[in-house]
């Protein structure tokens, strides 16, 4: 099934993306970008002056099941994107990077934060993500 996006749903979600990093930390033997404890810091404290249904993008199999997530930070020009390790180099994750660029594209404009992306995490050896420059 191919993940959809959806809305952030408040405090059901904040569990759920939790829940959704640990699980995938333990798939990869916690190689994946954001720690469990990230996700609560970055949405109740890096990003506590923004509404979370503007930075906080969930994509779903089924509207319970997170299969990827993204934080948008429009004041840093930057963003981190979660893939459960499933879906890794699948068209839903090239889906989910091409709707997160473009939603903090958006966001950008709207902040006048800058006009592109300037940072984003990825390990030396995630050739899938990794910069060509």
């Amino acid at each position: 099934m191919t993940p959809t996006l959806r809305r952030y749903r408040g405090a059901a979600d904040l569990d759920a993306l939790r829940q959704f990093l640990i699980a995938a930390c333990a798939a990869v033997d916690a190689r994946i970008y954001l720690h469990p404890g990230d996700v609560v810091w970055r949405i109740t404290d890096t990003l506590a002056k923004c509404d979370p249904r503007d930075v906080v993008m969930v994509w779903a199999e089924d509207d319970q099941s997170v299969a990827g997530f993204s934080l948008l930070y429009p004041m840093y020009s930057a963003y981190n994107l979660c893939v459960h390790p499933r879906h890794r180099g699948e068209d839903g994750e090239a889906e989910m990077l091409r709707g997160t660029e473009i939603a903090l594209h958006r966001l950008i404009a709207h902040e006048a934060a800058g006009q592109s992306i300037q940072a984003w995490d990825v390990f030396d050896d995630d050739q899938p993500r990794a910069c060509p420059c």
